[in-house]
């Protein structure tokens, strides 16, 4: 018999659609007139039929022995994954019981991941159990909330160099523990929609080639809070030089300035065409990235090298500005060479609609 066999849809009644069963799997199964059929909803969407009732399974609980999790931050890491692929609930457990610094490492894990929490704990046992709705988190919200968070960690790390204020990166390195829980959210949504396609649907995910796209996003722009995060890093370096009158030559501050909110202007208009799919803002923006990228890459060494060079200043501390200020400089033209990839992904999803530029016949 066929694996496949195709059957047509029937109204019987009013209200009640049905379709026949293959003549030879009913044979083969025995089932007969007034048996019953157990008919089970499939994560992609699709139906099975077993014959008699069939007890819905209970999701599978996820065992973690952290006898055998002694490498570094490799128990943090199984439970971030565990996470990601839609566990709902985990159990941590030792023989030996568990140590203090595993604990913590379990702590640390657990409330970094939005809607897990601790629901039991022994010497040798944790139970973490996952109280998140995937229906309620729909992915273009969260994605919006990645590129504010992110906006807004690159803005301020130039600020803190401005005004000179170290509470500013401080608020910047807050932010990324903010957007890492954001992050595995957005990932464990996407994941979750790809097994099924209902649950895609109600958070706003149509078309189901979009979650490749939409993965590829997510990480950039996790990769850009990261590089966000080192430039604010870098900005802590030069205030703290400056701190000890070692003034920045203005040009250069003016400059950081003018490069920053182009990359930010870059960087919001990618993320706008993807959202909006618009194929001419997402082209220039791409076309934009190549210059700015090339640009950014050759500042990079030409800006640090006066401090190299400037009679007066200390090698250590001209050392260490010209580092600060290389990083600081790299980490835009990352983030430039980013939006020019998500702004890639937008261009390739604007074909999936009309709009004047391709139209479908």
């Amino acid at each position: 018999m066929s694996n496949i066999e195709v059957r047509k849809v029937q109204m019987v009644g009013y209200s009640t659609f049905s379709v026949s069963l293959p003549k030879e799997w009913v044979k083969e199964v025995g089932i007969k007139p007034g048996d019953v059929v157990s008919v089970i909803r499939l994560d992609d969407g699709s139906l099975k039929i077993q014959p008699g009732i069939s007890r819905e399974e209970k999701p599978a609980r996820r065992i973690v022995n952290v006898d055998r999790c002694d490498a570094p931050n490799l128990l943090r890491r199984i439970i971030v994954a565990l996470y990601v692929i839609g566990a709902d609930s985990i159990i941590i457990t030792s023989k030996t019981g568990l140590t203090t610094k595993q604990i913590e490492e379990v702590k640390k894990a657990v409330s970094s991941l939005n809607g897990f929490g601790i629901v039991e704990q022994t010497s040798n046992y944790i139970a973490v159990q996952s109280f998140v709705d995937p229906t309620k988190f729909p992915i273009d919200g969260l994605l919006r909330r990645l590129h504010t968070i992110t906006s807004y960690m690159l803005e301020s790390s130039y600020k803190a160099i401005v005004k000179k204020s170290e509470d500013i990166v401080n608020e910047v390195l807050m932010a990324e523990e903010e957007m890492d829980k954001i992050y595995w959210m957005a990932v464990r949504q996407l994941l979750y929609a790809s097994k099924r396609m209902d649950v895609a649907k109600k958070i706003g995910l149509e078309n189901v080639m979009n979650i490749a796209g939409n993965r590829l996003v997510t990480k950039l722009i996790e990769k850009i809070g990261d590089y966000a995060e080192n430039m604010a890093k870098q900005a802590q370096i030069l205030v703290e030089k400056m701190a000890k009158g070692i003034e920045l030559n203005q040009a250069h501050v003016e400059e950081l300035e003018r490069d920053t909110y182009r990359t930010l202007e870059l960087y919001k208009n990618s993320f706008n065409s993807l959202l909006n799919k618009d194929t001419i803002l997402a082209n220039n923006v791409i076309n934009q990235s190549y210059d700015l990228e090339r640009e950014l890459n050759e500042k990079s060494f030409l800006i640090p090298q006066e401090y190299l060079r400037k009679k007066g200043l200390l090698g250590e501390d001209a050392a260490q500005i010209a580092f600060a200020l290389r990083t600081y400089i790299l980490s835009l033209a990352q983030v430039v060479n980013f939006s020019g990839t998500i702004a890639e992904v937008a261009l390739n999803r604007s074909m999936e609609i009309g709009n004047p530029v391709c139209t479908t016949e």
